[in-house]
């Protein structure tokens, strides 16, 4: 018997920008393309590989161009990793329970807190915490609505979840 299930990785992404005064900025809600690379990595290291549990992270970027699966943390023309926040390293993703084919860390959010002005085009998730480094797999990146600016002080909360 044949089942014909198509299965769709997804990361959806919710960030929220707080200024200095504790009033939400602004708030948007997007969702990822996973890359052939982070999609082969996930089945390899899942699948092959017994007792594997990576850690994960979460960085910024900016730029113009458009998103490719074949975009890796070596090569991704068209963005540039945003490395204006206080932080020294990537945000760890600290995931919870996965349920109904759903991961998310919810309950511990990833946190930038932002050191200069900057226009912020999306959000990406790598296996690296180098910050600004090549290095890692690139396993997914998304880009919001349009071009949002931080400003020094400003708090950014993300919420992500993987799902398929």
């Amino acid at each position: 018997m044949l089942i014909n299930e198509k299965t769709k990785l997804r990361t959806l992404i919710s960030a929220k920008c707080y200024g200095a005064n504790g009033k939400l900025k602004w708030n948007e809600d997007i969702e990822n393309l996973v890359t052939d690379q982070g999609a082969n990595y996930l089945l390899q290291s899942f699948f092959a590989t017994p007792n594997y549990n990576p850690a994960w992270y979460v960085g910024l970027y900016t730029g113009v161009g458009t998103l490719s699966t074949s975009d890796t943390m070596a090569s991704h023309p068209g963005w540039i990793e945003v490395t204006a926040y206080n932080q020294l390293v990537r945000p760890q993703l600290i995931m919870g329970t996965a349920i109904n084919r759903s991961i998310t860390n919810g309950s511990n959010t990833a946190f930038f807190s932002i050191s200069s002005t900057t226009n912020l085009v999306g959000v990406f998730s790598t296996s690296s915490s180098n910050k600004g480094g090549a290095d890692g797999i690139l396993y997914g990146e998304a880009a919001f609505g349009g071009v949002q600016q931080v400003i020094p002080s400003d708090q950014l909360y993300l919420t992500v979840a993987f799902s398929c």
